[in-house]
């Protein structure tokens, strides 16, 4: 019987740079979004078992109501996507 077992990470951080939906006459600031994985494979004669959790982080832009009926579009969140 053959077992092999491998386990990594891996993490990075990249600035993003999006005008899309700005207010008029504004642009949003570059911003960073930063991604972290770990994981496993175990391969037992030929068969491969692989688990591995990321989390992804980002910040998030939307327009919130302002006076006078406007509408004032910016960084108001963060978006983070986790899973299995």
């Amino acid at each position: 019987m053959w077992l092999g077992i491998d386990i990594g990470t891996s993490g990075v951080k990249a600035v993003l740079i999006d005008d899309t939906g700005a207010s008029a006459g504004q642009v949003l600031a570059p911003t960073k979004s930063v991604q972290y994985e770990v994981g496993g494979k175990v391969n037992v004669s030929g068969f491969d078992a692989v688990l591995s959790y990321f989390q992804i982080s980002q910040p998030t832009a939307f327009a919130i109501p302002a006076p006078g009926g406007r509408q004032i579009f910016g960084l108001f969140g963060e978006q983070r996507n986790r899973g299995f």
